[in-house]
């Protein structure tokens, strides 16, 4: 079905309300394109807004009332009524969208199955769709909509594309990685940085979606933050303007962020006297905001949610005076607490705490930067490569900025070279993995403290026919996606079947079911999943990544990387 819409927004931030809607409305079809944007003059007698528009040509399988509703959930998702006149009708909206034609798949002749019924009202609607009508009437079939410059106004809403990619593993590889700079100790040091009150320029040589949006926000002085699909950005940036006083804003993400809870945090952060008010659902995003002083100085959370709330806690801690934080209950990733203590002593903070976490005081003091900014490239990258190590016996891969001595807690996977069958050698040029003979039996882990690597384990170990049960694994259904989820469709569909016996784990037989033709890979707009169910390309020739673009999340160049290293991914 073809669908024209007209998506409208005459309240705040205008142009980020229609990038917004055009996230959302692409997800549900195949191909969006987007024309330019149009300005209005202010509709109704008691509205001054002038609305801004564009069109949107949109090719899905919903049906035209299962589109409509669709369209009536991101509306009130995205907050579309704002304002009432002295009638009671909406006059000023967020977003508004009106579908305008919908058709079979013909170019120049689409079925009128729902015409707008106030369309001869708002002549204004239809601007910016005849635009595009007119683009798409100039083409010989639907296939050249690709070719098509949609956009003139808003260079930021390009033609929203959802690129699938087809793996093809070559029986072995020897290359070197140059890793991206690992965004969990990078989203640390940008909020440390911005918390000296004279921020200096950080050294992160290779960025990533969640360090761009931190940066962004960090430097914003919009009152509307919105930080996308980045849980990170969202939980330290929830503390970080609780302390900016005088400030107030609301953060906001996607569509998932809205269902990732954060009333913990939130909790936590008004015990230590902080304004934060769910301006939607209560324990979600989105929030608002409002800096102050921070004058109560000790607090008790959960530890075992997220390490993100201790974390956004502890960076806020000593430029508000100090605090004292009990950690109740069992602690999860423990790492990444340790990671954020060692970042804080690194700059000067003095803290106090024992092995146990339990009891951690930090010091009222002034964050001060190392003489080197320079920050270590990610152990959850280098994942990939070493489970694709232990997948293509006889590879070699050397990983490059890596350190022995990281505070990253992924960097426990080292300790499952064995069963994974890999020899890690530290030399001058990174760290180099060579084949190795693997551990026989079956694998029992805790991975708790490593929750972002689950994934890369749990494909590679059914990959390899290896019988498992990982424990830890409650946090992971809090995520991009619930992965528990994820992983047991998708690995179902090249055979495996995962199972999930208690809430914290996950089970695999060594068992393997011939699939002739492996439906595409979903990957849920989550990066993780990519990368993982890339791997089954080692064992399955052909796999389709579908949205494959979702890697730009932590890891850009991924793909890039794999073809440098033999694969062949290519765009389907």
């Amino acid at each position: 079905m073809l669908y024209y819409l007209n998506i409208g927004s005459n309240l705040g931030d205008r142009e980020e309300n229609l990038r917004r809607a055009v996230d959302e409305l692409s997800l549900l079809g195949s191909r969006c394109i987007v024309s330019s944007i149009v300005e209005s003059e202010p509709w109704g007698f008691e509205s001054s807004n002038a609305f801004l528009n564009v069109g949107v040509m949109l090719e899905s399988d919903l049906e035209p009332l299962d589109m409509l509703h669709h369209c009536q959930a991101i509306e009130r998702q995205l907050g579309s009524a704002a304002h009432r006149d002295s009638n009671g009708n909406y006059v000023d909206r967020l977003i508004d969208i009106d579908i305008i034609l919908a058709g079979e798949l013909h170019i120049n002749t689409p079925e009128l199955t729902i015409p707008h019924p106030r369309m001869h009202e708002r002549d204004f609607v239809m601007r910016p769709l005849q635009e595009l009508r007119k683009k798409i009437e100039t083409l010989e079939n639907l296939d050249d909509l690709e070719s098509l410059d949609g956009l003139e106004h808003l260079e930021s809403l390009e033609k929203v594309k959802i690129m699938n990619h087809k793996i093809t593993a070559p029986a072995s590889i020897s290359t070197t990685v140059a890793l991206p700079t690992s965004k969990s100790l990078a989203t640390r040091m940008l909020i440390i940085n911005a918390l000296t009150g004279n921020p200096q320029p950080l050294r992160i040589d290779d960025t990533c979606d969640d360090i761009d949006i931190m940066r962004a926000a960090l430097a914003s002085t919009s009152s509307d933050i919105n930080v996308g699909a980045a849980g990170t950005a969202m939980r330290f940036l929830t503390a970080y303007f609780a302390t900016r006083e005088g400030r107030t804003v609301t953060i906001d993400g996607t569509a998932r962020m809205r269902q990732r809870p954060i009333a913990h945090l939130v909790d936590a952060l008004r015990q230590r006297g902080a304004s934060i008010e769910y301006v939607m659902e209560e324990g979600y995003p989105p929030l608002r905001v409002t800096g102050r002083n921070l004058d109560k100085h000790e607090v008790a959370i959960d530890g075992s949610l997220s390490s993100q709330y201790i974390t956004a806690l502890l960076l806020t801690a000593p430029v508000t005076g100090g605090c004292t934080i009990n950690l109740l209950g069992n602690i999860s990733s423990r790492p990444y607490i340790e990671m954020t203590l060692g970042l804080m002593r690194r700059c000067g903070i003095n803290i106090d705490c024992d092995s146990t976490l339990r009891t951690i005081t930090v010091h009222e003091g002034c964050y001060t930067l190392p003489a080197s900014t320079a920050i270590e490239t990610d152990w959850s990258a280098a994942s990939y490569w070493i489970a694709m190590q232990a997948l293509m016996p006889g590879s070699q891969v050397t990983l490059t900025g890596l350190t022995a001595d990281s505070l990253q807690g992924d960097s426990g996977i080292m300790k499952m070279c064995g069963f994974l069958g890999i020899d890690a050698t530290w030399t001058q040029q990174g760290l180099t993995l060579t084949t190795a003979t693997p551990a026989e039996g079956d694998i029992n882990i805790d991975m708790e403290s490593m929750p972002d690597i689950i994934p890369t384990i749990a494909v590679a170990l059914c990959l390899m026919r290896k019988p498992f049960t990982i424990n830890g694994v409650k946090t992971l259904r809090i995520k991009e996606s619930d992965r528990v989820a994820a992983l047991q469709a998708e690995l179902a569909k090249v055979g495996y079947t995962l199972l999930s016996p208690t809430p914290d784990s996950i089970t695999y037989d060594g068992n393997h079911t011939q699939v002739d033709a492996p439906q595409p890979i979903a990957t849920y707009k989550d990066h993780r999943i990519a990368m993982a169910m890339a791997m089954a390309s080692t064992r399955h020739r052909g796999i389709i990544i579908t949205d494959a673009a979702v890697v730009t999340k932590s890891y850009p160049h991924y793909w890039q990387h794999l073809a440098a290293a033999g694969f062949k991914p290519s765009e389907c």
